[in-house]
């Protein structure tokens, strides 16, 4: 880069110069106060001369002109420093560009050539050779995009951006840049329906310094994405690389895992049972039951080293208690760590959920929402701690559908609300088969973990209807008897959490049952039914219509029409 030259100087005569002693075009002009400005006659110049004038960086001023008042003289230096800084970080920036590894996509039809050819017209027009351009082959077509694309700043704008600060700890690709952001949209929106920004960049911070933490969601990720392509009909080679990117991404976690368990000095920390307590409550989603029980016995023992519960900052508690109820989901057990009285006194003084002068108004759809629950006749016969539970999930239900609609309404630990109800859930516990308490405490985690948490697509889900189907098939008759609208709704919300496993085709067999007891045929039927208990409408989510559907189709198979002197049953 050439140096920017610039000098002022006076003498007694009242001469200034302002050029290369060694360059032919050397100029003096002279100014004095007693009679006008004259200037020299400058040699002429031939196109060699000017050529090399236009690599030069210097200015030609009158010293003694510059009066400092706002003079010509001046504003022209003014302008000359402005336009020389906006080079050099013109410069400068392009240079940092060149110097960032690019990203390793897909090899544009011949880059080097044509990189190599940008070069060299750059060399030609940095030696003066102006003239020599039309000698120089020009790029063709395909050559010229590939030169726009290597230069193009899409790969860190758009909406998947790569780093262009390479600020994280350990190396990225395009696709890992792509899982990030994949996280950022999606992952967070189902690990936390309310706040999921905040909670986003919460992670984001931690991850860039923390390799393994890093990892762990670019393998939720990876294999999110093979959960839905293996139930939305991508392609099988697309689910293939997703499959084996989550292999290695799970893999690449363990191993920065390990090493930062193996380090004296950041093993036993925060951070690290953050790490530890996302990666469980991602296996758990993934219902990896061996990766989950084991990885609760080490986060237990660094509990117990760090000092306990009362010793973790708020935010530590929270992905603590997360991974802990989805884990209880999955080993269908109780949590293994009890609740922190400060940790739920702190979620209760600054939520307004749970507040009886609510400073909010619901939706005017949701003004049934749990009618049903304590209008029914069953009602005094569930449980006295199952019943706060279910008055807990309505308020919470109908914030949670207040704050879409208004996100001012939202506070730091809304999400930590829902982990607590769960936490509540997994905590009681029922004989299967002798009461509708147990197959409603099912229901209540099923719904929230499919409407509320979003996660109703992932394998946890079958850790949850098996025994819901176990909990209802021994009493399901006299279930139909006592509560047939509350064994609706059940039925209803096992199916919609069922789709994808063996025991879909049960559900919806009972369902169609239920439902010819109730009288109910039309969806707005059905519908009207659903949200005197709990159901809200999904922007974009079709579960429940789909699975009415095949509800219809199931009990128009149920009867045959007869025919004369014929009558036949399918049972």
């Amino acid at each position: 880069m050439a140096p920017i030259v610039s000098s002022e100087s006076s003498s007694p005569s009242g001469w200034s110069t302002a050029s290369d002693p060694s360059s032919p075009e050397s100029a003096v002009s002279y100014s004095s106060s007693s009679s006008p400005t004259q200037t020299l006659p400058l040699p002429h110049r031939t196109k060699a001369a000017r050529t090399e004038a236009k690599s030069k960086t210097f200015l030609w001023i009158d010293s003694q002109a510059d009066d400092g008042k706002g003079s010509t003289v001046r504003k022209q230096k003014q302008a000359f420093v402005v336009k020389k800084i906006h080079e050099e970080r013109k410069k400068a920036s392009i240079e940092r560009l060149k110097a960032t590894k690019p990203p390793p996509a897909a090899a544009p039809p011949k880059p080097s050539l044509a990189l190599e050819r940008t070069g060299t017209i750059q060399r030609a027009i940095e030696d003066g050779q102006e003239g020599q351009e039309e000698d120089i082959t020009r790029p063709s077509p395909e050559e010229a995009i590939a030169m726009a694309e290597a230069w193009s700043l899409m790969p860190y704008l758009s909406q998947g951006f790569m780093d262009p600060f390479n600020c994280y700890s350990i190396d990225m690709t395009s696709t890992m840049h792509m899982y990030l952001d994949y996280f950022r949209i999606h992952g967070t929106a189902a690990a936390y329906p309310l706040n999921g920004l905040s909670m986003g960049v919460f992670l984001w911070k931690n991850a860039i310094t923390i390799p393994a933490l890093l990892n762990i969601l670019l393998y939720f990720s990876a294999k999110h994405l093979t959960v839905l392509g293996s139930k939305n009909g991508v392609s099988a080679e697309r689910t293939e690389f997703h499959t084996k990117d989550s292999w290695r991404l799970q893999g690449n976690a363990l191993k920065h895992l390990n090493n930062l368990l193996q380090d004296p000095k950041r093993a036993v920390t925060q951070p690290t049972i953050i790490t530890i307590a996302c990666f469980i409550t991602i296996e758990a989603s993934m219902a990896n039951l061996e990766a989950v029980e084991a990885h609760l016995k080490g986060l237990k023992r660094l509990v117990d080293l760090i000092g306990g519960l009362d010793s973790l900052a708020h935010m530590t508690l929270s992905r603590l208690y997360q991974c802990d109820v989805k884990g209880a989901s999955v080993r269908q057990s109780r949590p293994i760590f009890p609740m922190s009285p400060r940790f739920r006194s702190g979620i209760i003084h600054e939520s307004n959920v749970l507040s009886l002068d609510q400073a909010y108004e619901p939706p005017l759809t949701l003004t049934t929402l749990g009618r049903r629950f304590t209008s029914g006749p069953w009602f005094a016969a569930i449980d006295m701690q199952l019943q706060a539970s279910i008055e807990i999930c309505r308020r919470i239900i109908l914030y949670f559908e207040s704050a879409r609609i208004h996100p001012e309404l939202g506070t730091p630990t809304d999400n930590d609300l829902l982990v607590c109800t769960e936490h509540q859930l997994h905590s009681l516990s029922f004989p299967a088969g002798d009461s509708l308490n147990e197959p409603l405490r099912l229901s209540l985690l099923i719904y929230l973990n499919t409407r509320v948490w979003h996660l109703g697509k992932l394998p946890i889900m079958g850790r949850l209807v098996g025994p819901l189907k176990a909990s209802l098939v021994q009493q399901l008759p006299f279930f139909q008897a006592l509560a047939p609208d509350l064994i609706f709704w059940i039925l209803f919300m096992g199916g919609m959490a069922a789709r994808a496993y063996p025991v879909y085709p049960w559900f919806v067999a009972r369902l169609a049952e239920t439902a010819t007891l109730l009288g109910v045929r039309e969806w707005s039927e059905a519908r009207a039914l659903l949200g005197e208990f709990f159901y809200t409408d999904q922007p974009g989510e079709t579960p429940a219509e789909d699975l009415w559907d095949e509800v219809l189709l199931d009990g128009a198979q149920t009867y045959i029409a007869p025919s004369v002197g014929l009558q036949v049953l399918h049972i």
